[in-house]
């Protein structure tokens, strides 16, 4: 069932917002409602039994809809929605407020830059480093004559 939430209506993982578009238009409380119905998979009969409105009026609010976001196409229709934040999931939602949530947790693995190296308790000093003292050359490598099969 669709419900009024405090900024728009729901249902399903879905919620629209009647909102005003920069081209001056706003798209109305029964435009949003079509566009979560049709996010949720509903087609324009099962929209029309959950608004309570014949599948006709679904289609005009979907009219509506491609007149004011300038498209023809349902799910070029549900992109811009998304684009102009009348639209948007809410699990997704959540799981932004987890990964920020755990950014703040301490855990700093989650803060450390791929390209900082890690200090090895043991030595004090990096695993490259360590890497590096294996072998004889550059790098950690053995010099570059034994690669090419000449001794000296």
């Amino acid at each position: 069932m669709i419900t009024r939430t405090e900024h728009g209506y729901a249902l399903g993982h879905w919620e629209g917002i009647p909102t005003l578009l920069e081209s001056g238009r706003k798209l109305t409380p029964g435009e949003v409602r079509a566009a979560v119905c049709r996010a949720n998979g509903l087609n324009a009969a099962d929209a029309g039994r959950e608004l309570h409105c014949s599948k006709n009026t679904v289609y005009q609010y979907w009219q509506a809809l491609y007149f004011k976001l300038d498209c023809s196409d349902v799910v070029v229709a549900i992109n811009k929605m998304i684009e102009v934040g009348a639209l948007h999931r809410l699990q997704l939602l959540l799981i932004v407020v987890a990964l920020f949530g755990a950014a703040g947790s301490g855990n700093d693995d989650v803060l450390r830059p791929r390209a900082q190296a890690r200090i090895t308790a043991r030595t004090g000093r990096t695993r490259r480093d360590e890497l590096c003292e294996i072998g004889s050359g550059p790098d950690g490598l053995v010099p570059s004559t034994t690669h090419l099969g000449v001794l000296a």
